[in-house]
């Protein structure tokens, strides 16, 4: 695993965040979704944070970030949440008539395993070639992330528990885009709360 430091620690911190605009409003297009991919860009490399994914989608924002423990992601979300919306609201006076404010002020955090790498990379394929990526070329792809400095850490999460997150998340894929060709109307693959998991399985 690769490690970062400053003057007092040495750490690997990665977090998945998810905010969303006011009401869940889908305000995060025409040209806006392109200005905040470059502030959120500006503001991570001032606050020296490493930005690994990016995906802003018309009602919400997922964002990979690593960052410095003793810094916090508590302050990086806040100062990309307050200035974004600040330079947002003045580039766009739209916004300013739909929404008193552009962001709520709670977002989603979580410590970064196997799943939110494989849905990001589902992400990225689908956007490149309008189809979804099987659960072998996800693994191959797995296998080649582990020899990517910033994506080392994946090699500390164990073999068997990636089978079993890209065959859960395969299943899940193959079952959402089986509904989309038979216009049945469903929701992509999500994150199950913590509280739901009961069990978890090893492969042998």
């Amino acid at each position: 695993m690769k490690y970062k430091s400053n003057n007092n620690i040495v750490y690997s911190c990665k977090y998945h965040v998810v905010f969303c605009p006011k009401y869940r409003r889908k305000v995060l297009n025409n040209g806006v979704d392109e200005r905040l991919k470059e502030l959120i860009n500006n503001i991570c490399q001032e606050l020296h944070v490493d930005l690994i994914e990016m995906e802003v989608m018309p009602d919400h924002v997922h964002l990979l970030l690593e960052v410095d423990p003793q810094f916090g992601i508590h302050k990086v979300v806040k100062r990309i949440k307050g200035i974004s919306s600040r330079i947002l609201r003045e580039e766009f006076s739209w916004l300013k008539s739909r929404l008193p404010t552009l962001w709520t002020n709670s977002y989603f955090v979580s410590t970064v395993g196997g799943a939110p790498i494989c849905i990001a990379l589902h992400k990225r394929y689908y956007r490149l070639f309008k189809k979804s990526l099987n659960i072998y070329k996800l693994q191959k792809h797995l296998t080649k992330l582990k020899k990517i400095g910033k994506f080392s850490y994946f090699k500390e999460v164990g073999s068997q528990a990636i089978q079993d997150i890209t065959q859960r998340i395969d299943r899940a894929y193959k079952l959402f885009f089986r509904n989309l060709k038979h216009k049945i109307r469903t929701a992509p693959p999500s994150f199950k709360k913590i509280r739901k998991y009961k069990s978890f399985t090893l492969k042998q």
